[in-house]
């Protein structure tokens, strides 16, 4: 299997940048919520005492349930195995591939680095770089991805570092979010402004790493 082209997920309206290089290629998506008025929908109930409230952010969307069919389609096409290292999402990507019948042919596991110190000490991140860039960060994001897929032993590996909010962090505004992905050629990462509360930017963090995956699987 051959991996990801040195250079992909490169800004449309600026020259490719070489990820082999250690340059980071970083393409902004400014993405509406379409999950908001649901996410209200939700905080009523558990505002309430409503069921709802157990069972919040349980249960993938149905577009992160379709994109996770998808790249599992895929990549058991490819013979492929697949790893994730979570911050902001908590294990939410990870539970929505594991919510598709088979997985397993496929996922080999995740990192769950929701403290900025695990970063380094699971996804194994530089610290030097760390403490240099912070948790919220584009070097991190593709750290993280490779190191997911070293530690798991998995062809493939997906990341995702972030605010989900409702305060900013290291600077950063609620909704910033970087999502990487690594193959045994390279890696490349993508940056997020994403809207609404956090289940909102959990879940569009969640369905823009799937689809990120694809795209990927796609051009390599």
């Amino acid at each position: 299997m051959s991996g990801l082209a040195p250079v992909v997920f490169a800004p449309r309206d600026r020259s490719p940048v070489d990820l082999l290089t250690g340059r980071t290629a970083v393409r902004t998506a400014d993405v509406r919520s379409a999950a908001v008025g649901r996410a209200t929908a939700i905080d009523r109930a558990v505002g309430s005492g409503g069921a709802a409230g157990v069972s919040r952010g349980a249960a993938p969307s149905d577009a992160a349930y379709a994109l996770a069919m998808t790249v599992l389609a895929l990549l058991e096409r490819g013979a492929a195995t697949l790893a994730t290292c979570e911050s902001l999402t908590g294990g939410l990507l990870g539970a929505t591939l594991t919510s598709v019948p088979g997985a397993s042919t496929v996922f080999r596991g995740g990192l769950i680095t929701y403290a900025t110190d695990l970063k380094h000490t699971l996804a194994r991140v530089d610290p030097g770089e760390l403490a240099r860039d912070g948790a919220v960060a584009p070097s991190t994001a593709l750290a993280m991805a490779a190191g997911a897929r070293e530690t798991c032993a998995a062809d493939w590996g997906v990341a995702v570092t972030g605010v989900a909010g409702p305060d900013p962090q290291e600077d950063h505004p609620a909704g910033t979010v970087y999502v990487a992905v690594a193959d045994r050629v390279g890696a490349a990462v993508e940056q997020y402004r994403f809207d609404g509360d956090r289940h909102a930017i959990r879940t569009q963090t969640v369905e823009a790493a799937l689809r990120q995956l694809v795209e990927a699987w796609r051009s390599h």
